[in-house]
C-alpha cells in the first residue's frame, strides 16, 4: 500500500505508524528553512541611541509657583517630551529624513529584509509604519530623559538619522518657542493698548468733570471751606460776647448794638452759605463733588497701575522673545553600533523550536486519545 493510499485510508494509523513518524519534518525541517532565511537572506539591522532631556527655562524660573500647582513644572516637561515624541514621528519628520537620506528607496531595496521590504504597491502609511518600526522613544519619567534609537542596515546611516531627528527636534522646538512669543507678545500688546485706552478714558473724564465745575480738588476746596466755616464760628462767638456786654448797659436801638447785630447777621448768613455749600441742599454740594472726584480719581489711579503691570509684562515678553524657553540638551550623542540587534537569530531558533515541539507533542497526544477512544 502506498503511503498516500494510506494516509487517505486510515491518517491516524499513518500518523501511528513508526516507519512514518514525522518529528524530523515537522521539526527539523521548519527549522532548517528559517536557519537558512536567517543566516543567508535576512538583513541585520544595527541600533544608535542617543539620550536628550527637554527644558523648560520658563518653568524653572517660575519653579516657586509651580510648585504651588501641584507640579505643574515637570507635567509641562513631560508634555513638551510628548509633543516632540510626536513630531519626530510624524510624516513631516519622515519627508525630511526621506530627502536627506533617501528612506524610501532603501526600503523598497535589499538594503531591508525581504519580509519588510517595501513593495511598488505599498501605500505612504506602510511607509510611515515601517519607518516609525524602525524608531524607537523611550521615556524615563523619573529622570525627565528620553533615548531616542533608529535601526537601519548601515551603522553609520542608524548614527546619521539620530543625529539629524535632534537636529530635526531642536528646530522644530526652537519654532514653537518662536510661535509662543509671538503669540504672547501680540495678546500684551493688545491688553496694553486696551489698557491704554482704559486709562486715557478716565484721565479724559477727570478732566471733564473737572472743567465743568470749574474745580481742580473738591477735597482741597472742602478743606477752605472748612477753613472759613471754623473761622466765622470763631468770629460770633467773639461778636456774640462783645454784644452781650453791650447790652449789659445799652439799649437795644443804639446804633452801637443795631450796627454789631447787624454784622452778627450777615456772618450767621454766610455761615449758614457756606454750609449748604457743603452738605445742604444745593445741586452742587462739595461733598458731593469730592466723592465723584475721588471715584474718578481712584479711576485713574487703578487704570495706572493696570497699564504700568501690563507694559512690564510686555517688556519681559519681548525680552524673553529674544531667549529659549524651551530647549533640547543631549545627554549622550548618538553611538556608532558595532553589533546588530535585530534579527535575534537564537532566540528565534529556539521559540520557533519550542513551539515545533510544543505542537508536535499536543498532535501526538490528540492522536493517542483518538486512539484510546477507538479501541
Amino acid at each position: 500500500m502506498s503511503k498516500a493510499t494510506k494516509l487517505v485510508k486510515d491518517p491516524i494509523l499513518f500518523f501511528k505508524d513508526s516507519r512514518y513518524k514525522l518529528p524530523y519534518t515537522v521539526i527539523l525541517f521548519p527549522m532548517v528553512v528559517v536557519a537558512f532565511y536567517l543566516y543567508l537572506f535576512s538583513v541585520e539591522k544595527y541600533r544608535s541611541s542617543a539620550t536628550y532631556l527637554v527644558k523648560d527655562n520658563a518653568s524653572k524660573a517660575n519653579i516657586g509657583f509651580d510648585l504651588g500647582i501641584f507640579g505643574t513644572s515637570v507635567s509641562s516637561q513631560k508634555q513638551d517630551a510628548s509633543i516632540l515624541e510626536a513630531y519626530l514621528a510624524s510624516d513631516e519628520t519622515l519627508d525630511w529624513l526621506d530627502q536627506e537620506f533617501g528612506l524610501k528607496d532603501a526600503y523598497h531595496s535589499g538594503k531591508t529584509d525581504l519580509l519588510h521590504r517595501l513593495t511598488p504597491f505599498s501605500t505612504r502609511e506602510d511607509f510611515l509604519a515601517l519607518y516609525r518600526k524602525n524608531l524607537s522613544i523611550v521615556h524615563d519619567d523619573l529622570a525627565g530623559l528620553i533615548t531616542l534609537s533608529f535601526m537601519d542596515s548601515n551603522p553609520e546611516k542608524a548614527r546619521e538619522v539620530v543625529s539629524s531627528l535632534l537636529r530635526y527636534g531642536e528646530v522644530f522646538l526652537n519654532r514653537l518657542n518662536r510661535e509662543s512669543a509671538e503669540k504672547r507678545i501680540a495678546f500684551l500688546g493688545q491688553q496694553l493698548k486696551k489698557n491704554r485706552e482704559t486709562l486715557d478714558g478716565a484721565i479724559k473724564k477727570l478732566k471733564e468733570f473737572q472743567d465743568a465745575h470749574s474745580i481742580v480738588d473738591p477735597k482741597t476746596e472742602m478743606e477752605l471751606q472748612h477753613a472759613i466755616i471754623a473761622n466765622i464760628e470763631g468770629t460770633l462767638v467773639e461778636k456774640r460776647a462783645e454784644l452781650n456786654q453791650l447790652r449789659s448797659y445799652l439799649k437795644d436801638d443804639t446804633i452801637d448794638i443795631v450796627k454789631l447785630s447787624d454784622g452778627i447777621k450777615e456772618m450767621e448768613k454766610s455761615l449758614s452759605a457756606t454750609r449748604a455749600k457743603l452738605s445742604g441742599k444745593e445741586k452742587e454740594r462739595l461733598n458731593d463733588l469730592m466723592f465723584q472726584y475721588e471715584n474718578l480719581k481712584a479711576d485713574v489711579s487703578f487704570a495706572t497701575q493696570v497699564y504700568k503691570e501690563t507694559l512690564v509684562q510686555f517688556e519681559v515678553g519681548k525680552m524673553e522673545a529674544l531667549q529659549q524657553s524651551k530647549v533640547l540638551e543631549v545627554i549622550t550623542k548618538p553611538d556608532l553600533p558595532e553589533e546588530y540587534v535585530w534579527p535575534d537569530k537564537p532566540k528565534t531558533l529556539m521559540t520557533l523550536a519550542f513551539l515545533l515541539v510544543l505542537f508536535y507533542k499536543i498532535g501526538q497526544l490528540m492522536i493517542a486519545v483518538v486512539m484510546d477512544h477507538r479501541d
